[in-house]
């Protein structure tokens, strides 16, 4: 008793002395024999010391990380990390494994296990490159995990659905950098404690906000724009809103980066009906000085009114959004350089403003568009729906027939024909046609009749009811009639799960399917699936 009393005193004593000593504590969140198989880790202690947001996602049976059979090792290459996952039988669970030994052999002690596989996933993380390691980890909310970040659990669970459910032999997941990969953030703006402004995002499961001055996935134009942005706002008397109150001038604040020349497309949310504010006024004046950014660092600033009490960003009025400063549209080339091609390709132009959606990782996008390259054949007709302002399907009109492509917001009209006008030579703009509806209202317009390849990318809610009742029905007189091959890019794995079983079972087969770490630090995959029509 006596050396157990000492040794209790000793860790009081440690405690006392290191503030930020907290005891990691495992939390069962799954069961164990469910499909994602997780615990999650929280830490903290009974000493009234702060607790610290669930620092790491471990899958439970994770005892062995090394060659298993029927399964390929990691590939890594350059910046760019790709995992190949091939399956041998469809019933095996597939696993990444790494070039490295095998991992630790199973412990009869539970917590070990798990302690071991942390150590492990670590391990393989500094191997990889693919650690995030950012000091606001322990309370921002952006970032779910720091290790091991292009495997995260949502993508075993991709892999599972296509090889057991769909019987698909190999699955790849790619991923860029886990490093400055964000290019476009739109952020939280509260009333600073020592005067000012605050920006940041809120603390996981609360309003509270955090800052983030030195976020390790933001483009470094981000970083250095917030804090020009705070200078500013104190130098002009800015307030920031109060959610109690509904007071305050500046609520949220977006920022678009033009990635060749690193200048800030930023779009201040101000709390007013009309703008009639001397405040914004001085901001936007002090926000064009050379200490302030000036014409350096700021491509245009925008400013929406907000004035309403809800958790809505944007209000998307077009009566709601002024240009204060600088150019209209936010030029970035898109695009890839395709080695079957014998003809070196260009990227294209694209035009934005802030009112149109924009991929927040740019460079991982650019991959998928290299892989629907090679499933899109020479004369193809294309019909896109959900399409933007054609970043997917205006990558292969130079082979194309022709190209259809539509998408339901108002703003993307303007944006799109600039595209097409600019970025294409007088022939291959005759090809091009584009309408501003929703997909249900296109095909029943007739934009897919004619067309061989079709190619959507729908919300996260996945393919509207109507769509893929189209693509079920290929009697005579349905308007996906003539589609022959679906080219899929999904943002919402659960939503690509329903749509793919269904199309599976009216006699679709799926020809590939591989997915995208595109926000690397959170549980989310984008996925690419290649499906051929029934009578294909």
């Amino acid at each position: 008793m006596g050396g157990s009393a000492t040794i209790v005193t000793g860790i009081v004593a440690l405690c006392s002395i290191y503030g930020d000593f907290r005891v990691p504590r495992v939390r069962n969140s799954v069961s164990r024999g469910s499909s994602a198989g997780l615990r999650r880790l929280t830490w903290g202690s009974s000493a009234g010391l702060p607790r610290r947001r669930w620092a790491q996602r471990v899958p439970q049976r994770v005892s062995r990380f090394g060659r298993r059979r029927g399964v390929r090792p990691a590939v890594y290459e350059d910046n760019e990390y790709d995992i190949e996952i091939t399956i041998s039988d469809p019933k095996d669970t597939p696993r990444a494994t790494t070039n490295s030994s095998a991992g630790p052999k199973p412990a009869h002690n539970r917590s070990k296990g798990r302690q071991r596989a942390t150590r492990r996933m670590k391990e393989m993380g500094r191997k990889r490159g693919n650690d995030i390691t950012c000091k606001h980890f322990s309370k921002c909310s952006g970032c779910e995990f720091e290790n091991a970040v292009d495997y995260p659990p949502i993508a075993r669970s991709a892999a599972d659905f296509f090889s057991q459910k769909l019987g698909l032999k190999h699955f790849q997941i790619h991923m860029k950098t886990a490093h400055a990969w964000r290019t476009q953030a739109k952020l939280a703006v509260r009333r600073g404690k020592k005067g000012g402004v605050e920006i940041g995002l809120f603390e996981a499961g609360s309003h509270r906000l955090v800052e983030i001055p030195d976020c390790e996935v933001h483009h470094p134009s981000i970083n250095e724009a917030v804090r020009f942005l705070k200078a500013a706002t104190k130098a002009a008397r800015i307030s920031g809103y109060d959610e109690k109150s509904c007071r305050g001038q500046l609520r949220y604040v977006q920022m678009a980066v033009q990635r060749h020349t690193g200048k800030v497309q930023v779009s201040l949310v101000w709390n007013s009906d009309d703008g009639r504010d001397p405040g914004l006024d001085r901001l936007i004046k002090i926000l064009q000085k050379s200490e302030f950014g000036g014409g350096k660092l700021w491509h245009s600033i925008w400013v929406n009114l907000n004035s309403g009490r809800s958790n809505v960003i944007f209000d998307y009025n077009p009566d709601r959004w002024k240009r204060m400063f600088g150019k209209e549209h936010l030029l970035e080339r898109i695009g890839f350089e395709s080695p079957s091609r014998q003809i070196k390709k260009k990227k294209l132009p694209f035009y934005f403003s802030p009112m149109v959606f924009r991929q927040g990782n740019l460079d991982g996008f650019e991959r998928i568009l290299e892989s629907i390259d090679a499933f899109v054949p020479d004369g193809a007709r294309i019909c896109e729906l959900y399409g933007g302002i054609g970043t997917i399907g205006l990558q292969y009109i130079d082979r194309a027939t022709w190209l259809r492509f539509s998408d339901a917001s108002p703003f993307l009209e303007r944006c799109a024909k600039k595209g097409v006008l600019e970025g294409l030579d007088s022939n291959l703009r005759r090809r091009v046609a584009f309408r501003a509806v929703d997909a249900s209202s296109a095909l029943q317009g007739g934009q897919a009749l004619g067309a061989d390849v079709m190619i959507v990318d729908p919300p996260r809610k996945g393919l509207d009811e109507y769509v893929l009742e189209c693509l079920g029905n290929r009697s005579s007189g349905s308007p996906c009639r003539d589609i022959k091959r679906l080219i899929y890019v999904s943002c919402g794995f659960e939503a690509l799960r329903r749509d793919a079983s269904y199309l599976v079972e009216q006699g679709w087969a799926l020809e590939h399917a591989e997915g995208h770490i595109l926000f690397p630090g959170s549980d989310h995959i984008e996925t690419l699936a290649i499906f051929n029509s029934p009578d294909c």
